[in-house]
């Protein structure tokens, strides 16, 4: 799942108030704080707000895109230049 993906769907459940805010993705460790409405602010591993985002999903919950925000952000990068010499013939 790309961080963008991840980063709309949060900004989302922000907006939809199932979540008073979040920060992340914090790149070296490849985990995201949230802060449930209600509850305090917790440090989550990737797999743990992957899920997260997927039961959003499944609750019916719509990525929420910004305009100005990059395509990318994180290590799993995707294009031409992180393909091999044997994918661009």
């Amino acid at each position: 799942m790309h961080d963008r993906y991840i980063r709309a769907m949060l900004r989302a459940a922000t907006a939809a108030k199932i979540l008073d805010g979040w920060q992340g993705p914090h790149v070296t460790a490849r985990s995201y704080c949230i802060a449930p409405s209600g509850g305090g602010a917790m440090e989550c591993p990737l797999d743990y707000v992957i899920g997260y985002c997927e039961l959003l999903a499944i609750a019916g919950v719509e990525p929420l895109y910004r305009e100005s925000e990059p395509w990318h952000l994180g290590p799993e990068k995707f294009g031409p230049e992180t393909l091999g010499p044997e994918t661009l013939l």
